[in-house]
Parts: structure tokens; C-alpha cells; sequence
């Protein structure tokens, strides 16, 4: 009958919005996914920028006086010493963004266990809700039968 108590509880708990912890951690879980979806989003286009700045490079440094307008001084003397800085940087967000994305990976599996967990205990609380109901229902009956006899 205790169990059943504590069930009841549950139930109670939960008409008033009380999480429980697989709520709790289900509810974080889904604030980092969202979370790095928003930002893993925001690099989608990373490799076609730095596609792009190597083509300018390529351009200012093999053909100075192409019809693209830039200046070839300009590119060799301040632009030209940041290419290997610049393409180290790209190889770095490459990288961190490689490493998020398995990181991102983790977090959802996380994400999908406590959802599921939290669903579990649902299920698991409506049968035991049944129970409870089932055993009250009995007690009633067995009690009008000994008042009826």
C-alpha cells in the first residue's frame, strides 16, 4: 500500500509540474541541443568562405593585374603575410567545429535517453495509477460486502 502512496505522490507531484530528475535532465538536455544546433548552424557556410579566400589569394598572388581590381601591393605587403595565419585559423574552426559536432552527437543521445526515461515513468506511473485505483475499487467492494453481511 506504501508504493501505491508514493505513486499517488508521483501523480500529485506531477499535476503540480514537480519534475522528476529524468524531467529535470531530459528538459537540460534539450537546451544544449537546441543551444548548438543554433550555433553549429551559424558555421554551415565556413568552408565556402575560406574556398572564397583562397581563390583571392590565388588570384592576387599568381595574376596581380587580373580584372578583379585589387591591388597587388596591397595584397603582397599586408594580406599576403596573414594567408598562412588566416588559413590556420579556417584549419582551427574546422577542427573545434569537427569536435562539437561529435560533442553535439553525445548530448543528443543524452537527450533522447532522458526523454525516454521520462516517458517511462509516465507509462509506469499510469499503471501504477490503475493499480492504486483497482485496489481502492476492491477495498470499497469488500467493505460493502462485510457491512451487506
Amino acid at each position: 500500500m506504501s508504493s501505491l502512496l508514493e505513486r499517488l505522490k508521483y501523480i500529485i507531484d506531477d499535476i503540480f509540474g514537480k519534475k522528476t530528475y529524468a524531467e529535470l535532465q531530459r528538459d537540460k538536455y534539450k537546451k544544449v541541443v537546441k543551444g548548438l544546433e543554433e550555433q553549429l548552424g551559424r558555421t554551415e557556410y565556413l568552408e565556402a568562405v575560406l574556398q572564397e579566400l583562397k581563390t583571392d589569394y590565388d588570384t592576387m598572388e599568381v595574376n596581380p593585374d587580373s580584372a578583379e581590381g585589387k591591388l597587388s601591393t596591397t595584397f603582397v605587403t599586408k594580406e599576403g603575410e596573414n594567408r598562412q595565419a588566416i588559413e590556420a585559423l579556417g584549419a582551427d574552426f574546422t577542427t573545434t567545429i569537427s569536435e562539437v559536432k561529435k560533442k553535439f552527437e553525445y548530448v543528443k543521445g543524452e537527450y533522447q535517453y532522458w526523454c525516454d526515461e521520462a516517458e517511462r515513468e509516465d507509462r509506469e506511473m499510469k499503471i501504477y495509477q490503475q493499480q492504486y485505483y483497482e485496489e481502492e475499487e476492491r477495498i470499497r467492494r469488500e467493505a460493502a460486502e462485510q457491512q451487506g453481511a
